[in-house]
């Protein structure tokens, strides 16, 4: 088995998320026969989806925001600039069994 262990966090998230690194942290040699196969799994197989999520809030970390539903997160696409006035989301809730992503804004007038 080739180990994974020695990469960085973000490229083990990722690996695991497109199903080429398994939930051993083991490189997954049957991804090279049928990438798209694999690609296909990414929110059925726990493994993928827990990469998917974790590469997602570690690119773009989720915001912290006042009256957000429990176990929802807001990542910001316009940056995290204290002087935006608002920003664009991209909305994650997920349950362990299924991921709902959405779109979601803020906006300030002071």
């Amino acid at each position: 088995m080739i180990s994974t262990k020695d990469l960085a966090g973000e490229i083990s998230d990722i690996g695991q998320a497109i199903g080429l690194i398994g939930a051993d942290g083991g490189l997954n040699i049957h991804w090279f026969e049928n990438p798209a196969g694999e690609l296909q799994s990414i929110f059925k197989d726990a493994t993928q989806r827990a990469g998917l999520m974790n590469f997602l809030d570690a690119l773009l970390p989720p915001a912290t925001l006042d009256g957000l539903p429990q176990g929802e997160k807001w990542h910001p696409l316009l940056g995290t600039d204290s002087s935006l006035r608002g920003n664009v989301y991209l909305t994650v809730k997920d349950n362990g069994a299924n991921v709902l992503f959405g779109v979601g804004g803020d906006y300030s007038t002071s």
